[in-house]
């Protein structure tokens, strides 16, 4: 297929996206050692954009592993309305100079709250380091690296230093397979499949609920990065009761990618049969990927693997570099002004 010019990828983020399944073993040099101790009520984890992404990760695999943590998360300057004395407050920001998880910082520490910081330095480490808070360094990455593609370090940081800290059960081997598991995976034919009959429409990530946050959100987030196009994303079987509707008029313009779990609810499988077939009717472009794996992890993270590539290449496809985000970085500059 010599439609993907891989000349516009200036910055190799396609290395970046080969590499991924190493994260989930190279980022235990950063634990080795490292604990919290205390009784804690709850969680909080305060970041944003990929950085904020370990919270859903991590719900999920609560949810999936029956771990009754409750667990909130702060995408503001404030810490949410749960946090109390006994709240251990995770500031993540991959560069540790995001602004927001900074003021939560300041809120958390004049509140003598217990703080983990977890970035590749910047003011949250020096932070830490100053008072004395746990800091876990994230690996050092080649310059090529994007933060948007640390989700696997982020979230594996975090779910090892709890289960280290013996706040949830010790699960570390299920999610080291994670690598091997990847690894054996082919993605990019199917992606690049799905990133040319993508074409000009407008993607919606459709999944069960259970993959809503997960899966569907974070693809849909990949499209904005990657590809420089408006996504939206939803879940079965809410949107059959709203959303579907929209679709009355200009379903052409939208191209529908359901993520199927076919060890979901059966009623949950008849819904997507029967939407599918309804928007088809309505001349919508649709595209069903099945999830990868057995357990609850391999399918969510081999739905995101796939989510990468196919993003990639649809920015490849649409003559973008896929790693600048310079509408982030020019309204940074405002933001200073």
């Amino acid at each position: 297929m010599n439609e993907f010019d891989t000349s516009l990828d200036t910055l190799n983020y396609y290395q970046s996206i080969k590499e991924f399944p190493d994260q989930f073993v190279n980022i235990d040099s950063a634990l080795e050692g490292k604990k919290v101790d205390g009784t804690f009520d709850n969680v909080i984890i305060c970041g944003m954009g990929g950085s904020s992404m370990a919270f859903d990760l991590l719900k999920g695999y609560f949810h999936s592993h029956d771990i009754d943590v409750p667990m909130y998360v702060s995408r503001t300057y404030s810490l949410p309305k749960e946090a109390s004395k006994r709240s251990l407050v995770f500031i993540s920001s991959y560069s540790g100079n995001t602004e927001e998880p900074l003021a939560c910082m300041d809120e958390a520490e004049e509140k003598n709250l217990t703080i983990v910081g977890f970035s590749s330095g910047g003011q949250v480490e020096e932070r830490c380091k100053k008072a004395k808070h746990l800091h876990i360094r994230f690996p050092d990455e080649p310059a090529y690296f994007q933060p948007r593609l640390g989700i696997g370090y982020s979230f594996s940081a975090m779910l090892f230093l709890l289960m280290q800290s013996g706040l949830i059960p010790e699960n570390i081997k299920e999610v080291h397979s994670l690598a091997e598991f990847l690894k054996n995976i082919s993605f990019e034919e199917e992606a690049k499949k799905t990133a040319l009959v993508i074409g000009d429409t407008v993607p919606i990530m459709y999944t069960t609920d259970e993959f809503l946050n997960t899966v569907a959100r974070i693809v849909k987030i990949k499209f904005n990065e990657n590809s420089k196009m408006p996504a939206f994303y939803n879940a079965f079987p809410e949107l059959n009761h709203n959303e579907m509707v929209g679709f009355t008029q200009y379903a052409d313009r939208f191209h529908f990618i359901f993520f199927r779990d076919q060890s979901a609810f059966a009623r949950i499988n008849k819904r997507m049969d029967i939407t599918k077939s309804l928007l088809l009717q309505r001349k919508a472009h649709v595209t069903e990927i099945e999830m990868k794996g057995e357990t609850f992890l391999e399918k969510m993270f081999s739905s995101l693997h796939f989510g990468d590539y196919v993003t990639y290449y649809r920015a490849l496809l649409n003559g973008i570099d896929p790693t600048p985000v310079a509408m982030v970085e020019d309204f940074k500059d405002m933001m200073k002004e």
